[in-house]
């Protein structure tokens, strides 16, 4: 774990669509109270988004169990395929509930969120297998490099 980790500013008026087509404005959605944990993934991927999307699927489970009202965000770093409703399908599949939310923009707003966090590479197969946690806002973000599982992710709280 890489913690003390700042994500980059990101603009205010930095928006981003959901699964179901909703605007959100990234930093507004990310400033809300309660702990957050956010990763990259694009749903044609055959490596290794189809692992972290099982990690956070696994995550998301366990966090409800518990009660825990902590959110998960996946940012697709292929936003020209994953529009709002592949991205419905991919939620769906994976059973995600509502506190899982799998957001796409512009391509250059999806390289924006990337560049904040660290994880921009000009080719999204070699995209940084990581996944980011924050207690709550104005809390350091946790960097947490390769795979963990959601028992790792959990401990984290």
């Amino acid at each position: 774990f890489r913690s003390g980790f700042v994500a980059g500013a990101l603009p205010k008026d930095l928006t981003l669509l959901d699964e179901q087509g909703e605007r959100v404005a990234l930093a507004a959605e990310l400033a809300r109270p309660g702990a957050v944990y956010l990763n990259f993934i694009f749903t044609s991927c055959g490596a290794v988004c189809p692992v972290m999307t099982a990690i956070f699927s696994r995550l998301d489970q366990q966090l409800r169990a518990r009660g825990s009202e902590a959110r998960l965000y996946s940012v697709s770093i292929d936003p020209l395929e994953d529009t709002p409703a592949r991205l419905r399908d991919y939620a769906r599949e994976h059973r995600a509930s509502p506190q899982w939310r799998f957001l796409t923009g512009t391509p250059a707003a999806s390289e924006q969120v990337q560049r904040s966090f660290g994880a921009w590479r000009p080719d999204r197969m070699s995209h940084p297998v990581a996944t980011f946690y924050r207690a709550h806002p104005g809390a350091d973000w946790v960097r947490i490099e390769g795979f963990v599982s959601a028992d790792e992710l959990l401990a984290c709280q």
